[in-house]
């Protein structure tokens, strides 16, 4: 029994091996895809601002394209949207807040992703701004969190699958393994009773 034992356990953790290096590569695969969408509708959603605003400072001037800026902040708190000067001092509230992105160098879109100073990623996407003589862009500020509810839910999706399997595989091997024992002791106990 100590063989079936042994042979169990060593099934059990090859299978689990397998199966969480599948699901950790599934799972980075999901979070590089959610990266992507983000920055694609980000990237979408600043060349629209970016229009908008254009067109809003060219009529109202720079007054009515700044509230429009405060009244889209409203709707999202988890999106920041800001008016941003290259050549702003870190410590102003129109400086970039990634900054290593040169937005004099950015035609029209532009997004990156960083990480702050306390280790969480961000991405942010700077639209140029064209109606003033001074560069400047639109910034979408947004916190790339792949602890979300989908990444949560397949997580706890692994979770359960590991823990089924390693049971079936238990119970199988057990059963299977007990079996291919008690038929090799009585073969042999058999075989020792014919030669007697």
């Amino acid at each position: 029994m100590r063989l079936t034992s042994r042979l169990t356990a060593i099934l059990i953790l090859g299978v689990l091996a397998l199966m969480m290096v599948d699901l950790f590569l599934i799972l980075k695969h999901e979070n590089e895809e959610m990266t992507l969408d983000m920055r694609g509708d980000a990237t979408h959603l600043g060349a629209l601002i970016s229009d908008i605003v254009d067109d809003l400072w060219e009529l109202g001037g720079e007054a009515r394209a700044l509230k429009t800026l405060e009244q889209l902040n409203a709707y999202n708190e988890r999106v920041s949207i800001q008016l941003v000067y290259p050549d702003a001092a870190p410590n102003d509230a129109h400086a970039p807040t990634n900054p290593s992105i040169d937005i004099a160098s950015i035609r029209h879109v532009a997004s990156s992703h960083f990480f702050d100073a306390e280790g969480r990623e961000h991405l942010c996407t700077y639209a140029r701004l064209t109606v003033q003589q001074r560069p400047a862009a639109i910034e979408i500020f947004e916190p790339i969190d792949h602890s979300s509810r989908k990444s949560a839910f397949f997580a706890l999706h692994a979770a359960f699958l590991i823990g089924a399997t390693a049971l079936l595989g238990a119970v199988l091997a057990v059963v299977a393994g007990g079996t291919w024992v008690c038929l090799l002791y009585t073969s042999d106990a058999a075989d020792d009773f014919a030669v007697v």
